[in-house]
C-alpha cells in the first residue's frame, strides 16, 4: 500500500528556515511584538499561585509590567503594575498584602485597583480617589491557568481555541484540583525564533538528547523524510 502523505512528503524540496530578515528587520519584530504578545492570551500563572486574600505576584509581558492580585472579595485581577500618579512601579516579586502602596509618594490602592488614599490628597480642590484605578488587563480564569490578554477586543479564550477545554479536561479530568509545584526558568541567549524553530524537530536528539531519543522519540523514525533537515537561508 502506498502512502500519498509519506509521498508528498518524499517528493517535496528540503524544509527551509525562516528567512534572515525574520531575526534582524526591526519593523517586522515590532509587528511580531504587537501580533504575539499584546493581542494574544498568554499563560500569567496558575491559580494556585494567588488562592488566598490578598495574595500578588508580578511579571513582564515583553516591555509591560503586570500584577496579578486576589481581592478580600474573592476576586483574582490583572492591572498594570504602575501608579495612576507618576507611573511607579508598585510592587516586586509576589507575597499577601491588603494594599498596594506606590513606594514614591504612597498612593495606595486596594487589590481591586481603587485608590483608597493618597497623601494630602484633601487639600487638593476636586480631587476625586473613587474614579481613579488601575488599569485593568483581561483575565481568564482557564481550567485552573490565569490567562490574560493585554488586547481588551480579543475573543475569549473558549472562542479563540475552540475545544480546547473538552480536550483538557478529557486528558486530565482532575485539572482544576491540581495546584502549583514548580517551574523552570532558563535564558537561551537567543532570538526566540531560533529557539521555536530548534524545537520543531528533532534533528539533533541522537546527538544532544540521547536518553530522550532513545526512550521518547525515535529522531529516525521516518528516514525517508526530507523534512527532518531545516537549512538556514
Amino acid at each position: 500500500m502506498t502512502n500519498p502523505e509519506l509521498e508528498a512528503i518524499e517528493d517535496s524540496v528540503p524544509v527551509m528556515g525562516l528567512d534572515a530578515k525574520y531575526f534582524t528587520d526591526r519593523d517586522l519584530y515590532r509587528r511580531i511584538v504587537d501580533e504575539v504578545f499584546y493581542k494574544n492570551w498568554l499563560l500569567a500563572c496558575h491559580s494556585s499561585q494567588v488562592s488566598k486574600s490578598g495574595d500578588y505576584l508580578t511579571l513582564e509581558i515583553y516591555d509591560q509590567d503586570i500584577i496579578i492580585a486576589h481581592s478580600k472579595e474573592g476576586e483574582i485581577k490583572a492591572f498594570y503594575n504602575v501608579c495612576q500618579h507618576r507611573g511607579h512601579k508598585l510592587a516586586d516579586g509576589s507575597g499577601n498584602k491588603k494594599l498596594l502602596v506606590c513606594p514614591y509618594h504612597a498612593w495606595s490602592y486596594d487589590l481591586k485597583g481603587q485608590l483608597k488614599a493618597a497623601p494630602y490628597a484633601n487639600n487638593v480642590p476636586g480631587f476625586d480617589s473613587s474614579k481613579i484605578c488601575l488599569t485593568e488587563i483581561r483575565l481568564e480564569n482557564f481550567l485552573g491557568f490565569l490567562f490574560m490578554n493585554l488586547d481588551p477586543d480579543a475573543s475569549s479564550m473558549d472562542e479563540a481555541y475552540p475545544g480546547i477545554r473538552d480536550e483538557m479536561q478529557q486528558l486530565c479530568p482532575d485539572i482544576e484540583d491540581r495546584k502549583y509545584a514548580y517551574h523552570h526558568t532558563a535564558d537561551e541567549g537567543c532570538n526566540w525564533f531560533v529557539a521555536v524553530e530548534n524545537y520543531n524537530e528533532c534533528y539533533h536528539c541522537s546527538n544532544r538528547h540521547p536518553s530522550f531519543a532513545a526512550g521518547v522519540i525515535d529522531p529516525a523514525s521516518n528516514p525517508k523524510s526530507k523534512g527532518v533537515i531545516v537549512a538556514i537561508r
